[in-house]
């Protein structure tokens, strides 16, 4: 049977529910209390500091997450100490709440934590740091580019492609120099000589966000296959891959195009398949332009709402007739065409999108509105 989902707890409730019996009341109370504890955050974060000790890995997982949402800058220190925690969810939860909390405290305990016993601190703390301080995270990210730990090296890899891409959608905010450009690539044209195949494709697909052409053939290959990549997360580098790929300069579209056809017209559907294909209308390919549109075409709700956002990948602005359509008639959440408008909307699409940034009842679809013709306005 089927029932609605439990209310959350007051503040009162949350906090009386802190010294429950039972180990899943009190996570539950503590990650109520992080949603509902701004009433006196002082006082909340004071009683959740108790639940730091629970024997309970859980419950000390809930109470940081709560500590840090919460900002408890205050009990920084208290946090720290579960870096050291028994349980490889509970040390990065604190990491990760040290970084939520910020401050200069915060900060200062991350960078001790990138150099931290424990590979799943040092990972979690490299992302902790880059995110209070951009110019700092780009050093220790350099760093870590070096590190024995494949995982590490990889992740700094695409934080420091993130942090100078091409495409907006894939940059982080940053206010780095060209100087520090040209630091990140020639570490990571080094990182792409590592024995790790990981480390090496992670850095390939950093120089292709950055716009670098010698990255190309090393994504072409990893897509055929001939580069076999460590972890479970195989396919977020293959759709990456593939993404990118649609975006090369026109002197490697023949390369592209050749890899991104052996996956795009495979007979088994699969995400794959259908990033590959977005990713050859991006770079002109007409079978690739037809199918994406005959399928916002479709019957089935989950293919139309799959194609709008393939048409975002595609940036096939042939298609924002039809996504105005869709939006009209309202067969496809309105937030998701907006955001494929976001990228290939026109003058066509401004009256459109002003009506709903000023009427709409909803306020996710009022904002996804304002932020498509903020991006539309400042397309050249």
């Amino acid at each position: 049977m089927f029932s609605l989902p439990p209310l959350r707890r007051t503040y009162d409730a949350a906090m009386r529910d802190l010294r429950a019996t039972k180990p899943a009341v009190r996570a539950s109370a503590a990650h109520d209390l992080g949603l509902v504890g701004d009433e006196n955050p002082r006082a909340a974060s004071d009683a959740l500091v108790a639940l730091l000790d629970d024997t309970w890995s859980e419950v000390r997982g809930a109470a940081l997450t709560a500590l840090g949402t919460l900002r408890a800058r205050h009990h920084a220190e208290r946090m720290a100490t579960l870096l050291d925690d028994g349980d490889s969810n509970v040390r990065q939860l604190a990491v990760v709440a040290l970084a939520e909390a910020g401050g200069a405290r915060a900060l200062e305990l991350l960078r001790e934590a990138l150099a931290h016993d424990h590979a799943d601190v040092r990972y979690q703390a490299l992302l902790g740091v880059l995110s209070l301080d951009p110019a700092e995270g780009f050093r220790a990210c350099l760093d870590a580019l070096a590190s024995d730990d494949p995982w590490i090296a990889s992740e700094a890899a695409e934080q420091l492609g993130r942090l100078f891409a091409v495409d907006p959608d894939q940059r982080t905010e940053n206010a780095l120099d060209d100087a520090a450009r040209t630091r990140c690539l020639d570490a990571l044209h080094t990182a792409c000589a590592a024995t790790s195949e990981r480390v090496k494709v992670a850095a390939a697909i950093a120089c292709a966000r950055m716009g670098e052409r010698d990255a190309v053939p090393v994504l072409c290959e990893f897509v055929r296959g001939l580069r076999q990549v460590e972890g479970g997360d195989l396919d977020a580098y293959l759709h990456e891959s593939l993404e990118l790929l649609g975006a090369v300069s026109p002197d490697d579209v023949p390369m592209a195009r050749e890899t991104l056809s052996s996956v795009a017209w495979r007979v088994i559907p699969s995400p794959a398949r259908s990033v590959a294909r977005a990713s050859l209308a991006r770079l002109g390919d007409e079978r690739a332009c037809n199918e994406i549109v005959e399928q916002l075409h479709s019957l089935l709700p989950g293919r139309r709402e799959a194609a709008v956002k393939l048409v975002r990948v595609a940036r096939l602005t042939a298609a924002e007739g039809t996504l105005l359509d869709l939006l009209d008639g309202g067969s496809v959440e309105a937030t998701i065409v907006l955001d494929a408008l976001s990228v290939v909307g026109t003058s066509r699409s401004r009256t459109a999108l002003s009506r709903l940034a000023r009427t709409h009842d909803r306020s996710d679809v009022r904002d996804a509105a304002r932020r498509a013709l903020a991006r539309i306005e400042a397309t050249p």
